[in-house]
């Protein structure tokens, strides 16, 4: 049974959303309620299976980099935001897709460059991907 929550214990709701706003989730998960998934807009398992293969994959190492690759920052920069845009407006078929070519890109741009540009993306593009499967009900990615 719920008590009531004393009125000098509430929380004010527009600080609540603000909040959510920032870290990008739902107010039932800021408060502990999972939110019911709807299936027809989930990605399928062939689309998890390529961003869980992407995150494991070790090919980003110097000697494992062709020649050819170059770092392209603002590109990377205009995927992240393409794939945040996406993810904010419940596209998971666009996330699904572009995470993979993007982590791969990242890691390898971060390895090749290891500056705080590319240490900042390829941040916010794990936290894109762990947001996305979080956000989807599917963690076994993890474990």
């Amino acid at each position: 049974m719920r008590r009531p929550v004393p009125s000098s214990a509430r929380i004010d709701r527009a600080l609540l959303l603000a909040i959510c706003e920032e870290l990008r989730i739902d107010l039932p998960v800021l408060i502990g309620y999972d939110l019911p998934r709807d299936t027809r807009i989930c990605i399928d398992d062939i689309q998890v299976e390529l961003i869980r293969s992407a995150l494991e994959r070790y090919d980003a190492i110097r000697s494992q980099i062709s020649d050819g690759f170059t770092v392209d920052i603002s590109r990377l920069r205009r995927q992240v935001s393409y794939t945040w845009a996406a993810f904010e407006v419940a596209d998971y078929q666009v996330v699904s897709r572009t995470l993979p070519d993007l982590l791969l890109d990242s890691q390898r741009s971060h390895t090749v460059a290891e500056s705080g540009d590319t240490a900042r993306i390829l941040t916010e593009v794990y936290q894109i991907t762990a947001s996305t499967l979080r956000k989807l009900g599917n963690m076994s990615w993890h474990g």
